[in-house]
């Protein structure tokens, strides 16, 4: 399972970005890293699958290797490792850094792949504030860089004026560097919190209303803090 030492180790990771130092310490790697993510990639499939019917049921887990090809000034090794619950938009997904573990939501790739995320922000502000203002310790949101300049709509409100003009979306729960004494279901229950973030990123203006007043109806949130977040997007 995963442990503290896994973010240790992707502390030292950073401060010793080179090649000789991860093969020396590449077992390490393999126990803390690689095994554990791929024990929980199986595990929590079946459960994300059953939450997300637009995930196949094959997750992705990412190389600890940067692809520097075309961008030689990335550092050899990653400063994140993850397991992707799909590849459209708004794939769940569980991370861990050195700042410890979160869970949630991704949208980046063509530009028609943010229609349904930019529509439903400007179309259903209130239900978007409803969720990040019930998420514990709110919504954290990595937007990338070389935003658009130019406003891409309408009358966009101010709080999710960036939001609407990113061009990649990482929506994420609060980082933390400890698990109860089985990681699976809390880690879904992190998944399921952020998942109304998930249907905001996939689904159409028309049915999101629908989507997220029928969140419960075929799945029961796993702890209280999942059930207000739902219940928070479905009477706003």
């Amino acid at each position: 399972m995963i442990t503290p030492e896994a973010f240790e180790f992707m502390a030292q990771l950073q401060l010793n970005n080179n090649k000789a130092w991860f093969d020396e310490n590449r077992k390490r790697y393999e126990k803390l890293i690689r095994d554990p993510l791929k024990h929980l990639a199986l595990s929590l499939s079946p459960m994300v699958q059953v939450l997300v019917p637009s995930f196949d049921g094959k997750p992705k887990i990412s190389r600890i290797n940067n692809d520097i090809r075309f961008h030689k000034d990335r550092p050899l090794y990653k400063q994140h490792m993850w397991i992707a619950f799909g590849r459209g938009p708004g794939a769940p997904f569980f991370v861990i850094s050195e700042n410890g573990w979160s869970a949630g939501c991704m949208l980046e790739g063509e530009k028609q792949d943010f229609e349904h995320w930019r529509e439903n922000l400007v179309k259903h502000t209130d239900r978007w504030r409803s969720f990040r203002d019930a998420v514990p310790e709110g919504v954290h949101a990595y937007l990338g860089d070389n935003p658009y300049k130019k406003p891409l709509m309408d009358s966009i409100p101010d709080d999710v004026f960036d939001l609407v003009q990113a061009r990649q979306v990482i929506l994420h729960t609060n980082d933390r560097k400890s698990f109860m004494d089985t990681p699976e279901p809390e880690i879904f229950a992190e998944i399921a919190l952020m998942l109304p973030g998930h249907f905001f990123m996939s689904t159409p203006a028309a049915d999101l209303e629908r989507v997220l007043d029928e969140l419960d109806e075929t799945n029961s949130p796993p702890n209280e803090d999942v059930a207000r977040v739902w219940d928070a997007v479905k009477s706003s």
